[in-house]
């Protein structure tokens, strides 16, 4: 292995370790990850991304349907959200603030990253050079999609569906 994959993993790594402690944190203590068989993320009612761009570039999403989403949203925001429309904000937050964290572990292990704004999009379907993680919750699964290759994925959205936000 080289150094690059070494970093690589290890960036994976930490990533993998700060998202599953703020999942707990912040919106189910009863949690256990798994990766997924040949990186295949499932289409998701709700789809919310963001990139982080710089010496170790990583895609991050989640993807998941409707119910997991407003749990999600409603766990992360300490009220009881019902409609999407309002659960948008609090799971883009829930990413951003992981992210964040994130470019600060990264900054004092030496890299310097940024953060482009968070997109959310209904109905979608991923493809391309991934590592997708299924987040199994006490109100269902989600997916964790990863990738240090962001130029390789892409996002569709299936008809009859929201314009991203």
């Amino acid at each position: 292995m080289d150094s690059k994959d070494f970093v690589k993993q290890a960036a994976y790594g930490k990533y993998l370790s700060l998202f599953a402690k703020n999942v707990i944190r912040f919106v189910d203590e009863q949690v256990y990850l798994e990766v997924a068989e040949q990186g295949v993320a499932q289409e998701g009612n709700w789809f919310v991304h963001q990139d982080i761009i710089g010496e170790l570039p990583l895609f991050t999403a989640i993807s998941a349907n409707k119910e997991v989403f407003l749990h999600i949203a409603s766990q992360h925001a300490e009220e009881e959200l019902t409609e999407v429309g309002l659960a948008k904000a609090s799971v883009c937050e829930f990413l951003n603030l992981t992210n964040g964290i994130y470019l600060v572990n990264m900054s004092n292990w030496g890299i310097e990253l940024n953060m482009k704004p968070q997109g959310i999009m209904e109905n979608t379907a991923v493809s391309g050079e991934s590592f997708v993680v299924t987040v199994n919750t006490s109100k269902g699964p989600f997916q964790l999609i990863l990738s240090d290759q962001p130029a390789t994925i892409s996002i569709e959205q299936k008809a009859n569906s929201e314009q991203p936000a």
